[in-house]
């Protein structure tokens, strides 16, 4: 009797230790707790191959320049890697990878090299979505509850797509979510959820945090739950529903979910870093995680040179027409008349900025991405037809560490343009 007392309390034992693993591994990469002593890090090599791949020959000069900041910019935020690519009036005018894919084998990066992008994603669904919107398929303001049946949620019947785009549909961001089984799968990150159907299982049981447009909470849940109402209008899931929607017909071959890059195994997926938020030269590859149950809205990976491709389309008219594009680059206003923070439209944010002597006061449609081991940017200039993207495979304390170069690459070439 004793002995299978024992076995059972060993067995429970070992199951506590198994679930409370994951959240020992979140805590440590956040910085909460200390890794394992036995944990491995790497010193990033130096000096660092670079890649500058230059298509226009009248920007010979600002790639030179561009190049040398992006070198110094990486060395800064201890990234091991940085992917960048810019497109202008349709076409695709420079590249370059500087670093390493892989820090323990010494691969170097590729244009080539697929990074998590993070809520980049969100641009990428929203353009897909705005496709459908365009061929009247489904309508911004008519609720989901006509959509999407069963609705998993009775409280989610009269949001709108326009809400779920917006972030003003009063979703629960991850750390709001009160689906506690769910709560633990976002932190685990261990399990698949090969539709986004499936996926709302991690937050169908949290409340609602307002009536819809009653304000603005940024909610990577909304565009997961859009995601699904998608796979219902389209009747598959919503990764093939994107891949040939938007991937397959603008050539974007290294854009995909992450499932479906690890399964083409064609070795140009990044290894993914924790270098204590760009504060530490010692490496150490990122936890295994599984992201599909955020996929439309953080899932996808992607290079900088199919980011500026997409961003270089979308301006071209080739994704929506202009009128379509115009609908989704707009701030949208909450119930009270006050616009959206960030200027945030739909699936991207449109703030204006004045950028000084060197470029003026301008549209800065973008959207950036955090995701485990990696952050990304995309932006659109679309005064001066301009889509600029950036890829590194580790994170930074504030987005703006990560960011704050874009501005004066963006000054080197648009000068030209100015000229």
């Amino acid at each position: 009797m004793k002995l299978k007392l024992l076995f059972v309390a060993s067995l429970a034992l070992g199951l506590l230790l198994w679930k409370a693993a994951p959240i020992y591994q979140y805590l440590a990469h956040r910085g909460v707790v200390s890794f394992l002593p036995w944990t491995d890090f790497a010193a990033i090599p130096e000096p660092a191959p670079s890649i500058s791949e230059l298509y226009v020959a009248k920007y010979r000069d600002a790639s030179n320049q561009a190049l040398e900041l992006l070198k110094v910019h990486r060395q800064q935020l201890n990234a091991p890697s940085i992917n960048f690519a810019i497109a202008i009036d349709g076409a695709l005018v420079w590249a370059s990878a500087i670093g390493w894919r892989n820090v323990e084998q010494q691969i170097p990066a590729q244009l080539t090299t697929q990074y998590r992008i993070g809520s980049t994603s969100k641009a990428l669904t929203a353009m897909a979505i705005a496709r459908l919107v365009e061929r009247q398929q489904i309508d911004l303001d008519t609720p989901i509850g006509g959509y999407l049946k069963p609705l998993p949620n009775a409280s989610w019947r009269n949001i709108t797509p326009r809400q779920l785009l917006s972030h003003t549909s009063g979703l629960p961001h991850y750390p709001d979510n009160r689906d506690y089984l769910g709560l633990y799968q976002t932190i685990a990150l261990s399990q698949n959820y090969p539709t986004a159907a499936e996926a709302l299982d991690v937050f169908d049981d949290s409340d609602l945090l307002f009536q819809p447009n009653a304000d603005y909470h940024y909610s990577t849940f909304g565009t997961v739950l859009l995601s699904a109402v998608i796979e219902q209008i389209a009747g598959r899931p919503f990764d093939d529903f994107i891949t040939a929607e938007l991937f397959e017909p603008l050539q974007l071959n290294d854009t995909a979910s992450e499932q479906q890059a690890i399964a083409q195994n064609r070795d140009s997926l990044a290894q993914f870093y924790w270098n204590n938020k760009g504060r530490s030269d010692q490496v150490k590859p990122w936890r295994q995680v599984d992201l599909s149950h955020r996929l439309a809205g953080g899932g996808f990976v992607s290079t900088s040179t199919d980011l500026a491709r997409f961003g270089s389309a979308v301006l071209n008219g080739d994704v929506v027409n202009a009128e379509t594009a115009a609908t989704f680059f707009t701030p949208q206003l909450l119930a009270n008349g006050q616009r959206t923070p960030d200027n945030y439209a739909l699936g991207w944010r449109a703030p204006r900025y004045d950028f000084g002597n060197d470029l003026g006061n301008i549209t800065f449609i973008n959207h950036g991405g955090v995701s485990r081991g990696a952050q990304s940017i995309l932006a659109l200039l679309p005064e001066y037809g301009v889509a600029i993207a950036m890829n590194i495979n580790s994170n930074t304390e504030q987005f703006t560490d990560f960011s704050s170069v874009i501005r004066p690459i963006m000054a080197l070439f648009i000068s030209l343009e100015s000229s």
